[in-house]
């Protein structure tokens, strides 16, 4: 599987986004390489807060089976 996106999320002070939180900014990385993408959410998570978490998006690819 290959990463797609990276979506930064917040939870809230006390969980007021509930569990699946509340994405706040995302970011393309189809054309990144890893060291580019990991310098990106560096500078997000910089831009956004240390309460903010990354969660990576996977591209996952379809099989299809004749019966």
């Amino acid at each position: 599987m290959t990463v797609v996106s990276i979506e930064f999320v917040d939870y809230g002070a006390q969980g007021e986004y509930g569990l699946f939180g509340k994405v706040v900014a995302k970011l393309d990385v189809t054309d990144m390489t890893v060291e580019e993408s990991v310098r990106q959410v560096g500078i997000m998570q910089g831009i956004l807060g240390g309460h903010v978490v990354t969660r990576e998006v996977e591209e996952v690819l379809a099989t299809c089976s004749a019966t």
